[in-house]
């Protein structure tokens, strides 16, 4: 057999086997990416719901503890949105630690913070209410409920506010 046909033979071996890792490594890479962005789309779902149910927690907290109680009956009021508020949060604290392996650690750190000052803030009001018709606790009561209204209205907007960063970036909507 000449040198010539023997190389011939061999190139031709060789473009086979390279079609056939193209085809390989192409089927591979769209197999991935295929994952990948169920993932990705997976975590953008998850990501948009739980930043409403901070919002909505958030929104009701900030109804509850709202200086301005404008309604016929202010503890049927206050007792309804506290209701509502307990709703919330409880649905807010089962989606987000039943989804948690779709967070990073920056977000998780963040959404972290933001339910330990609920908690925080909620069991304030709790003592506050709790000791409403206790005279000895009446010193310094309306100083505590601005403490309270002001984490509803200014702490807390403003972690959700660095979550809200954190998950732009992650989504790769921040602005360079």
């Amino acid at each position: 057999m000449d040198l010539l046909k023997v190389l011939q033979l061999i190139a031709d071996y060789f473009s086979k086997i390279d079609w056939l890792a193209a085809l390989a490594i192409g089927y591979l890479f769209a197999r991935w990416k295929f994952k990948f962005e169920s993932i990705h789309k997976r975590r953008l779902e998850v990501i948009e719901e739980a930043y409403s149910k901070l919002k909505l927690a958030s929104m009701a907290f900030q109804s509850l503890t709202s200086p301005r109680q404008e309604a016929v009956d202010p503890n049927e009021e206050e007792k309804k949105k506290e209701r509502d508020l307990v709703e919330k949060v409880n649905d807010m604290l089962t989606y987000l630690n039943t989804k948690r392996l779709f967070f990073s650690s920056e977000e998780l750190k963040n959404i972290d913070a933001i339910t330990e000052k609920l908690k925080t803030i909620w069991n304030d009001y709790r003592c506050e209410r709790e000791t409403e018709n206790d005279p000895s606790s009446q010193k310094g009561r309306a100083r505590r409920y601005k403490d309270i209204w002001d984490s509803t209205s200014k702490e807390i907007p403003d972690l959700i506010l660095s979550l809200e960063k954190v998950f732009k970036k992650a989504l790769g909507l921040n602005k360079h």
